[in-house]
């Protein structure tokens, strides 16, 4: 991380059009986020490069990682989580293992009826459940989005 003093930021960019129901995105080293549909969980992963601040576009281009968009179209009544690494992170007070690799492909299809208020609050109660306590070792940050 020799950019940005061993600092980097990872990012998610997308754009999203109601009118046809696609998203153009891209991915620089963030989590990809969870399409949700008849009890299926898809990441939107197709645009994945590294970090911002790790290395220069020069250094990237000759690594064949350049940022780049994808489209994709995305069905009728899904639903798409966003969410920080603090989520999948987290870490149980007596378990190794963190809260995605645990819960999360069986949690998701089960909450996936919901509003998206119902969503977040009954993902996060599952993740304080799991944890074991209000308090993380990272941020977590949550964002869900029904596609009509």
């Amino acid at each position: 991380v020799k950019q940005s003093g061993d600092n980097f930021v990872t990012a998610f960019y997308g754009i999203y059009n109601r009118t046809d129901r696609t998203i153009v995105y891209s991915c620089a080293g963030h989590n990809p986020p969870y399409m949700i549909h008849n009890n299926r969980i898809t990441a939107l992963d197709k645009a994945r490069s590294l970090p911002l601040g790790v290395y220069t576009a020069q250094e990237l281009k000759g690594f064949d990682k350049v940022y780049i968009n994808h489209t994709e179209k995305l069905p009728a009544e899904s639903k798409i989580l966003f969410y920080t690494d603090g989520l999948t992170e987290a870490r149980s007070q007596n378990m190794e293992s963190g809260f995605f690799e645990e819960r999360m492909y069986k949690i998701l299809p089960r909450l996936a009826d919901r509003n998206c208020r119902d969503f977040i609050h009954s993902l996060y109660k599952e993740l304080v459940i799991f944890r074991g306590s209000e308090n993380f070792e990272d941020d977590v940050c949550l964002f869900f989005v029904d596609i009509d």
